[in-house]
């Protein structure tokens, strides 16, 4: 509305317009859907889904699609080696040694979501 039209409307009494609301305080974000976020779901499908991965690490002949900017966004040393001075390589397939597939497999998890979970299903490409 511009000033014109306030001045015409009849809202302003004195030179003055009154806007009455309602304010609602939660106590806790759980109480509010607006507040929770549901960001770590949304990263934990894009993982599992492995849609717009552009690098897979091998465990164990194991491969595991994942997402550079994600990992160098959680991780000073992804950010290092993705794309800082250290920057070790440009290769989409790094191959991961010395550690268990499941134990990398929870790493990621973990990495994606802030979480550990147990109950995640995967689809392992070989």
């Amino acid at each position: 509305m511009t000033r014109a039209e306030a001045y015409g409307s009849g809202y302003l009494k004195n030179c003055s317009l009154t806007v009455e609301c309602t304010v609602t305080v939660f106590k806790n974000s759980e109480d509010n859907p607006l507040l929770s976020s549901d960001l770590h779901n949304h990263l934990c499908e894009l993982l599992r889904s492995g849609a717009g991965a552009d690098i897979t690490f091998v465990v164990s002949g194991e491969s595991f699609a994942a997402h550079k900017n994600v990992l160098a966004a959680r991780s000073p040393v992804f950010m290092a080696e993705f794309f800082g001075e250290m920057k070790e390589t440009t290769s989409a397939c790094v191959e991961i040694k010395e550690i268990e597939p499941a134990v990398f497999k929870a790493l990621l998890q973990f990495i994606y979501t802030d979480m550990v979970l147990t109950a995640m299903r995967w689809k392992v490409s070989r």
